[in-house]
């Protein structure tokens, strides 16, 4: 008696479960190493790492923007860094 149970895209046959037999599975489909330059993975990995700081730096300017317009003072926190950053910190007192 066989059992079929699928592998991958193909459908192998398994024989059924007996006391101290292993079963194996074959496939028809093999994998393919794709070889890949180290200057198109160092560029893959930049890329990557782009998007991720793109991704960080939106989330953390909506979450300011949020809580600026919830006290009632949108873009009162980049306006402060900037003036701290730009000014030396004078004339960061906004009230």
């Amino acid at each position: 008696m066989c059992v079929y149970a699928p592998v991958g895209e193909d459908r192998g046959v398994l024989p059924a479960k007996e006391e101290g037999v292993m079963a194996t599975v074959q496939s028809s489909t093999t994998e393919q190493a794709v070889s890949v330059s180290p200057a198109e993975e160092s560029a893959k990995l930049y890329q990557e790492g782009i998007v991720a700081g793109l991704i960080g730096a939106a989330t953390v300017a909506i979450w300011f923007f949020i809580a600026d317009a919830i006290n009632g003072r949108p873009l009162y926190t980049p306006t402060v860094l900037g003036t701290a950053l730009f000014r030396g910190g004078g004339g960061a007192c906004l009230s």
